[in-house]
């Protein structure tokens, strides 16, 4: 791999840290994981971890790996179920800005030291997806993989613009380009495998690889779906002002509740969306599904 300069990533800003370092959200945020889980496991699937834990060349080697934008742990479970009872073969961080996902050190992590980073649905959420992609870079062995996702669409905006719609005084959803670079600084796309290729290659990898994959995520009732809105409004409230804060701030989530209440209280099939893996880079496509009653 070639050495880009390093390049620290930018703070995390304060509507950032409002919506993600909150106890509340990261046990709401707990339910996502059967949404996040299958990407986790391709991700996993795509370092090649599971040939190199069985294959004799890494007999008594120990894989150091990171688990970056941790969140509640899903990668880091998958890997132990990998591991099984052998867990002495990897050596895992988990790494995440939101204290209330994990604690992790702040400081400075030496260069060079991991074999593997993982980066599940995590890079489109950094103030600078370039500099933390560097920083992946800096912190990775010269032979050491990187395997990230994130959403090339976003599966559940379309239900959003319909409840929007039945109060015509909201104020106007963003479009998709705004709202998957909501956390950016400077506007970076990765919602095509191009535009992911392009960025991993400019912090530094080679050998790069993107593409979309498609699965199927199934709620198991309007209770997990709605403790989810929340966090997802939170999302869309960030390019809001004081006024509209203050306006609609509460009263939109009753709205958007209610229509989705309305739409799929009985079941039934919950919009569509891609999301899109890299293993260096790969991806998946999603089908949303609510099994309520059952």
């Amino acid at each position: 791999m070639t050495t880009p300069p390093t390049t620290i990533p930018p703070p995390v800003s304060q509507a950032q840290t409002l919506l993600w370092d909150n106890p509340a959200f990261a046990k709401n945020y707990l339910k996502s994981e059967h949404i996040t889980a299958p990407c986790a496991a391709v991700l996993l699937q795509l370092t090649g971890l599971q040939k190199a834990l069985s294959d004799p060349e890494y007999a008594g080697e120990q894989l150091v790996m990171l688990d970056q934008a941790c969140g509640t742990g899903v990668v880091t479970k998958a890997l132990m179920d990998i591991l099984a009872g052998d867990r002495n073969k990897a050596r895992v961080t988990s790494a995440d800005f939101a204290e209330a996902m994990v604690q992790f050190v702040r400081g400075r992590v030496e260069s060079n030291k991991y074999t593997h980073l993982l980066f599940n649905f995590g890079p489109f959420l950094l103030p600078s997806p370039t500099a933390g992609i560097r920083e992946s870079h800096r912190l990775l062995q010269p032979t050491g993989w990187i395997a990230t996702s994130t959403w090339s669409t976003v599966p559940w905006l379309a239900d959003m613009r319909r409840a929007f719609a039945t109060e015509p005084r909201l104020p106007v959803l963003p479009p998709i380009s705004k709202i998957l670079s909501a956390f950016n600084e400077v506007e970076e796309r990765w919602d095509t495998p191009e535009a992911a290729k392009a960025n991993l290659e400019k912090g530094g990898f080679v050998g790069v690889e993107a593409e979309r994959i498609r699965g199927c995520t199934m709620w198991k009732g309007m209770g997990d779906l709605v403790a989810l809105l929340p966090g997802t409004l939170g999302v869309l409230k960030m390019g809001w002002s004081e006024e509209e804060r203050g306006c609609w701030g509460l009263k939109v989530d009753e709205i958007v509740e209610e229509w989705f209440r309305g739409r799929y209280g009985k079941g039934g099939l919950f919009g569509s969306g891609k999301g899109l893996l890299r293993r260096g880079g790969r991806g998946e496509e999603f089908g949303w599904v609510l099994e309520d009653g059952i």
